[in-house]
């Protein structure tokens, strides 16, 4: 089975990754798709209620948080604390704390982490360390 590749800026995918290095990405600071080098996670456990699969399978956007099933959904939503202005996905493994790269404050969740405010961090928010 081939490997499949996702573009971090708009979760284009592709099973060629020269294919995915050399189109233009619309939500790229550089204009082109760059390599989601993080953990790719798959559907487990259906929750009915929140309606997305099991909370470990989701990927989160490391400037605010925000969880999505699947990195072409969360690209495609727009973020406030994001630089591009659009959710990019964190690339680290899920841990039970998360620490903020800047200034070492820590939380049980990327969500909670980034919620507060750091004097340190280029855009005053908590960022995870990957």
């Amino acid at each position: 089975m081939n490997e499949t590749y996702f573009c971090k800026y708009c979760g284009f995918t592709s099973t060629d990754l020269s294919l995915l290095l050399t189109g233009f990405c619309p939500n790229s600071p550089i204009g082109y798709h760059k390599l989601y080098e993080g953990t790719k996670r798959g559907r487990q456990g259906y929750d009915k209620k929140y309606r997305f699969y099991g909370k470990n399978y989701h990927y989160h956007c490391k400037y605010c948080g925000h969880p999505h099933v699947t990195i072409f959904y969360l690209t495609s939503m727009r973020c406030k604390k994001s630089p591009t202005g659009y959710h990019i996905p964190y690339e680290g493994e899920d841990k039970p704390v998360y620490t903020c790269k800047y200034c070492d404050s820590f939380s049980k969740s990327i969500k909670k982490l980034t919620r507060g405010s750091c004097s340190m961090s280029p855009n005053k928010h908590h960022q995870p360390a990957e």
